[in-house]
């Protein structure tokens, strides 16, 4: 489609929503200002009962804010069943997480994704982003995400949020943003739930927070706890055999505890240091087994020869300061993020694989392959911004600052097959030491990999808001950085052909402008435009084996893997509007392209299990997002959000050349991104009085859809036939409730017609029979009882 066509699409839906002549509320953001109430406070300029968003690091009104934006608050998380990332992707259009292996994630916000090296996607908890990079030669460093539980709101931003928040939101920023300790006011949430999947184990969570004053106006608290086991539903068998050695065996338990304390020792000055802790237990994995399977009929069965738990822990030390100077704001926010993500993969199957071997074989004899997967990340964080306080009739409106940050990880792999001379014996007639040079190291490892790495980044940044003439304003920003990046690594064992490492340094400095214009016809419609460009940071590979990969890499024309690979960038252009042409109507819509550049891929070396990251070509995203909400009756709400993103490679990269003069395809031109073009959420909601005083009725209920598509080329060396098609997904939930003041209880069924589309495959190599797929959690009824005040 092109760029043409998108924004006729998105001037379309603009103009059927300002034709409509019917009355709305506003459908995901329609809550009390209680529930809206952001971590900072309420401006004034906001009416009453509008979500407020700090997308522009200042308190503005949704519909005031001229960026593409989904806000949630607590309350309409809790009616639409969020309960954490993946949920939140379903809802949103714009928004793609795609699960993987060893609890491992993919993130995108239009089609720019971060399944490789530093994040695309900014995750922020508050005002501290904790994303991570994608380090190690097992690939299993991943985001994490806080539990939604005793949130003011999430915000999702899309499109690239360069200027204000940094090279980690290429693509777009995903904020979690908690509750500020109130310092005149008591309020309390809580929550509890119990539910059942069909063919799974019960599930059930509980939560209360609570905060208000210790000292009038001077001293005030915010404590919150909360715990959720999420039962699980895919049985762990013997293979061969099919026998159950595990029942429901994906079990995930979740607990987080947050505390924060404000003072206010002075008149406009608050000091708000907080803990958030979170732990996230996972006792096996959800993938399924596609052949052992049949998920029609409810049997999603899982053969590997040993569970795979892993344990995430996370804690966020954090210090706000707000400092009102009269006419300006001064904020600060200084963190230290502490996070331990260790795992246990079973590669039993996989060794085999690498060997040429049929999957099944070590599991028949015995020689099975744990590994240890140890992430783990250290970062400490500090911004401080200086920012007008006019509010929005201000005629000039800017925030400067500066950032900081020196970020840490570590990836550790350990592969222990025990019984490695029995596998090599039994495949190639010798022991381990006369296939492959080397026997097994102490402790029986038969790989390993120990990745360090550190990104230090100095930034200042800046944007300014000028009211050019009445109702039109211009936007100008920028933000400069000092990017430093180090690297070493070290591998050894039999499948590595012994001991190798490398260690490195690169240092760049970004430069990531925007410009915008908006146009406010009337208090009621904003019309905006937009220039911005992202940015991601380089890195280093780890040295791929030379003699174990030299089919792989003849077959690309090199006799070794880069060491290195550059930064990589977008130029964002964006077309928009949003508003309430009456009172009983809300839209927003964008229309967008997307220029990408020195891409950040994976190029995979399919028969010895490595790969290394280049910069492959380019692409284009076209695309538009669009949402109205509608109130057609008294308590009867509409909402309707559909997002279209045409992500394709837009140049062809060929491997050097071959022996025979030919060259091998890497990405072909026109190949489509790894993103479903089309996705919609429809949601209605109907409140009813039930008679008595302050009690209502209500029922909600949600369809959420993405399109089929298909990734890949038969031209490209990596291409699979196995795995190089996502058909169409489509999720229904709804649930039922009465409201009597500050108690909801509810009835819920979520994947209400029991779907079992295919959310990701994995498949270890082109050659193997082995499949292994993820899909929804199976039809789940439950009762949640919640409580606000």
């Amino acid at each position: 489609m092109s760029f043409r066509i998108v924004l006729l699409a998105s001037a379309a839906a603009i103009a059927s929503s300002a034709n409509a002549q019917v009355s709305t509320s506003t459908g995901d953001t329609d809550s009390p200002p209680e529930a809206n109430a952001s971590s900072d406070a309420q401006s004034e300029d906001v009416p009453s009962g509008e979500i407020v968003v700090t997308a522009t690091r200042r308190n503005e009104s949704l519909l005031d804010v001229p960026i593409s934006v989904a806000a949630y608050s607590q309350e309409v998380l809790d009616t639409k069943g969020v309960k954490g990332i993946g949920d939140l992707s379903r809802i949103t259009p714009g928004l793609t997480l795609t699960p993987g292996w060893a609890g491992s994630t993919s993130i995108s916000i239009r089609g720019v994704s971060s399944g490789i090296g530093a994040g695309t996607t900014g995750i922020y908890i508050d005002d501290t982003p904790i994303q991570t990079r994608e380090l190690g030669a097992g690939a299993t460093s991943t985001n994490a995400y806080p539990a939604v539980f005793d949130l003011a709101r999430v915000e999702v931003l899309r499109g690239p949020q360069g200027t204000l928040f940094g090279a980690g939101s290429e693509g777009g920023t995903v904020r979690f943003i908690s509750p500020d300790p109130s310092l005149n006011e008591y309020t309390g949430y809580g929550r509890a739930e119990v539910a059942a999947t069909e063919g799974g184990d019960p599930s059930f969570e509980a939560g209360v927070a609570l905060g208000g004053p210790i000292v009038e106006n001077s001293i005030g608290f915010r404590v919150s706890g909360f715990y959720r086991r999420d039962g699980g539903w895919v049985d762990r068998v013997a293979y061969p055999g099919g026998s159950v050695v595990d029942e429901n065996s994906n079990t995930v338990k979740t607990a987080v505890v947050r505390g924060a304390l404000a003072f206010a020792p002075l008149d406009g000055l608050t000091i708000t240091p907080s803990i958030y802790h979170q732990k996230i237990v996972r006792e096996d994995t959800n993938q399924y087994w596609t052949f052992l399977s049949d998920p029609e009929r409810g049997e999603f069965l899982n053969g590997q020869a040993l569970k795979q738990p892993g344990s995430d822990r996370l804690t966020l030390y954090a210090n706000k300061l707000e400092f009102e100077l009269g006419g300006v704001d001064l904020v600060s926010n200084t963190s230290f993020l502490v996070r331990d993500d260790i795992s246990l993969a079973d590669y039993t199957h996989y060794a085999a694989e690498l060997l040429g071997a049929p999957f099944d074989i070590p599991q028949r004899i015995g020689a099975l392959g744990p590994t240890d997967m140890i992430n783990r990340q250290r970062s400490f964080t500090q911004e401080v911004r200086l920012q007008s306080a006019g509010g929005s009739d201000a005629r000039i409106n800017w925030v400067v600052g500066v950032f900081y940050q020196n970020a840490r990880q570590y990836a550790e792999e350990y592969v222990r097959i025990p019984e490695l001379d029995l596998l090599s014996n039994t495949l190639f007639g010798a022991p381990a030491e006369a296939v492959f040079g080397i026997g097994n190291l102490p402790g029986d490892v038969s790989y390993f990999s120990v990745d360090r790495a550190r990104d230090r980044q100095l930034a200042a940044f800046g944007q300014v808001d000028f009211e050019l003439l009445p109702r039109l304003t211009l936007i100008a920003g920028a933000r400069i950085a000092k990017t430093k990046f180090d690297f070493d690594n070290s591998q050894g064992g039999p499948f590595n052909g012994g001991p190798t490492g490398t260690s490195g340094k690169q240092a760049e400095s970004p430069f990531t402008p925007k410009v915008g214009v908006n146009f406010e016809p009337n208090d009621d419609l904003l019309i905006y435009a937009s220039a911005a460009k992202g940015f991601r940071t380089g890195g280093a590979n780890p040295p791929v084996p030379t003699q174990r990969c030299i089919t792989d890499l003849d077959a690309l024309g090199i006799s070794q893997a880069p060491e290195a690979y550059n930064s990589d960038s977008v130029w964002s252009y964006e077309l928009g509007a949003k508003g309430r042409p009456v009172r009983s109507v809300q839209f927003e819509a964008s229309a967008y392209r997307i220029d990408w550049s020195d891409i950040q891929n994976s190029v995979g070396l399919p028969s010895c299990g490595f790969g290394y990251i280049a910069n492959l070509g380019t692409a284009r995203i076209e695309g538009f997002d669009a949402r109205v909400s509608v109130n057609p009756l008294l308590g009867l709400t509409l909402d309707a959000s559909v997002g279209y993103t045409d992500a394709r490679y837009s140049s062809t990269i060929l491997g050097a050349p071959l022996a025979n003069g030919q060259r091998g395809i890497i990405v072909a031109e026109g190949d489509r991104l790894n993103v479903a073009p089309w996705s919609v959420n429809l949601a209605g909601d109907y409140e009813f009085p039930l008679g008595g005083d302050d009690l209502q009725g209500y029922v909600h209920a949600d369809y959420d859809y993405r399109s089929a598509f298909r990734f890949g080329s038969p031209t490209t060396i990596s291409y699979d036939p196995l795995d190089d098609r996502r058909e169409s997904s489509h999720f229904v939930s709804a649930r039922v409730g009465v409201r009597h003041g500050d108690l909801d209880v509810s009835a819920f069924v979520t994947n209400l017609f029991n779907s079992t589309d295919v959310l990701s495959r994995t498949h270890d190599t082109l050659g193997s029979d082995l499949l292994r797929d993820v899909t929804f959690r199976p039809r789940t009824l439950g009762l949640t009882a919640s409580m606000r005040y």
